[in-house]
């Protein structure tokens, strides 16, 4: 959940002018005050965000939507390994007879590619 409200947060922001107080967006877009605000100080700490505090304040983008990559935030707030060893020995697996090894990096590189090639403009994009 963290993940998906760290994109559905960002990419609202990204539709915004200056600085944007938390709260506020949480109730726009329906989100979990608390989670939202949490998200986001790891998006601030992982250098995607910029926080003020005081009457003006919030957070707002670090950098353009353009320039901010689903990879980046999905780093920020979730360990990236996306599928996990069914019998607990990943990373992928020791094995000598696994069978989904090869395929479960394939997938993992795929994944990759596509949130580094994919930027909150481009979200921006799919929601108009």
């Amino acid at each position: 959940k963290e993940t998906e409200y760290a994109i559905l947060g960002l990419v609202a922001l990204s539709k915004k002018e200056g600085f944007v107080d938390v709260k506020k967006l949480a109730a726009e877009k329906n989100l979990p005050e608390a989670l939202l605000s949490k998200t986001f100080q790891k998006l601030t700490v992982a250098g995607l965000l910029e926080s003020k505090v005081g009457p003006s304040g919030g957070v707002k983008l670090k950098k353009p939507s353009k320039e901010t990559t689903l990879f980046e935030v999905v780093k920020a707030v979730q360990d990236m390994k996306i599928l996990n060893c069914l019998e607990g020995g990943a990373p992928y697996c020791g094995k000598s007879g696994c069978v989904l090894k090869k395929k479960i990096f394939e997938i993992e590189k795929d994944i990759q590619v596509f949130l580094t090639k994919t930027t909150l403009a481009d979200l921006n994009k799919e929601t108009k």
